[in-house]
């Protein structure tokens, strides 16, 4: 009876580890995106803001290339700010970055990550 009991518990802890440990990968510290991903502020556990730290200087690089009218913004450029409706100029992520229902802009020279329809801002990569 107690071989029986030891199986059935040892089976039950077997299914349950690639679900513990799935959650244990998964980042944490951010709200989600209109996508389901995770967004957060600059800093956070790798793996926890949209563009991955291999991904920012590739990004980067690519915006200094682009033909950017950077915005001046009168209040300061923080995660969960709200930028005006008239003013910034929002440009397509491209494709490769796999960053869907985003775009880029340029504050106060610094680019940021914003969802488009809110204006809120996202991901400031440093």
């Amino acid at each position: 009876m107690n071989i029986r009991i030891l199986a059935a518990v040892s089976l039950i802890g077997l299914a349950c580890a690639p679900v513990a440990a799935y959650a244990q990968a998964q980042p944490t510290g951010g709200a989600k995106g209109q996508n389901g991903e995770l967004v957060t502020a600059p800093g956070a556990p790798v793996g926890a803001g949209m563009m991955t730290p291999e991904m920012r200087p590739r990004f980067k690089s690519y915006v200094g290339g682009q033909k950017i009218s950077p915005y001046a913004y009168d209040r300061e450029v923080s995660v969960g700010a709200i930028l005006p409706e008239k003013g910034p100029t929002y440009y397509d992520i491209p494709k490769e970055y796999n960053i869907t229902g985003y775009s880029y802009a340029v504050v106060n020279g610094r680019t940021v990550l914003v969802n488009p329809k809110t204006r809120e801002i996202h991901e400031i990569l440093e």
